[in-house]
């Protein structure tokens, strides 16, 4: 065995919480996108956490349901867009809905520092 494998471990720290005050470090870390005990070290010690997210931030949650539902509204006027039944202002006017609606997609991949 090496050297490492022979030392024992320090046996975790517990710390008793109101039902309140689990709830509310469960939505802080959850929206840091960490685990409890990540979120408590680097708010005791003020680091951030050795490695990156585990876990997607329940904002990141939100902001990925947002882009699945881009996804579905572009589909849409994808077909509607090739609908032969609409008129010139029709068509013109599902392409400034295109141009908006892509902004919007581009704003949520920012949000995710990815681009489209």
């Amino acid at each position: 065995m090496s050297e490492k494998t022979k030392q024992k471990r320090e046996p975790p720290f517990s710390i008793r919480f109101s039902a309140a005050e689990r709830d509310r470090l469960a939505r802080l870390a959850d929206r840091a996108g960490q685990s409890k005990s990540a979120f408590i070290k680097a708010q005791i010690f003020g680091k951030p956490p050795q490695r990156s997210a585990r876990r997607v931030s329940a904002d990141g949650r939100v902001l990925a349901q947002i882009l699945a539902a881009c996804a579905a509204v572009a589909d849409s006027l994808s077909r509607l867009e090739r609908d032969e039944g609409l008129s010139p202002e029709g068509l013109n006017a599902l392409a400034a809905i295109r141009v908006k609606f892509d902004l919007l997609r581009a704003t949520v991949f920012d949000a995710f520092g990815r681009t489209p």
